[in-house]
């Protein structure tokens, strides 16, 4: 079940067979579990990200399925960090930097280049 949905945080190509199996493989090291668990029951920080004082680049994917509309999700986080960098790319999931490392490692070469 776990996998079915990991696949769907990659709306633009499947994710590679060696990568879901050597998350088949982690998911039964001893502790990794309880680490999943705890990241799932972690306490969200919508109310104290704005106390952030350290820049930031942002990026949400368009088809993300954990947001229902992830460009409100981004204008919701810039509102409250109004000093990050966020950008939504069309069409990515969850993880846009590994589906497409492609258009997001220029952004962030360029946003770190202009941070630096």
């Amino acid at each position: 079940m776990g996998l079915s949905y990991f696949k769907s945080l990659y709306p633009s190509r499947p994710v590679e067979a060696e990568y879901l199996a050597g998350l088949k493989e982690a998911v039964n090291k001893p502790g990794v579990m309880k680490s999943l668990i705890g990241m799932c029951l972690a306490p969200r920080i919508d109310n104290d990200i704005q106390n952030s004082k350290v820049p930031a680049l942002i990026f949400f994917g368009s088809k993300d399925p954990d947001f229902k509309n992830a460009r409100a999700e981004a204008d919701l986080v810039q509102s409250k960090l109004p000093s990050a960098t966020i950008k939504v790319l069309e069409g990515l999931g969850h993880y846009p930097h590994r589906e497409q490392p492609e258009a997001v490692l220029p952004q962030t070469l360029e946003w770190l280049a202009a941070h630096s």
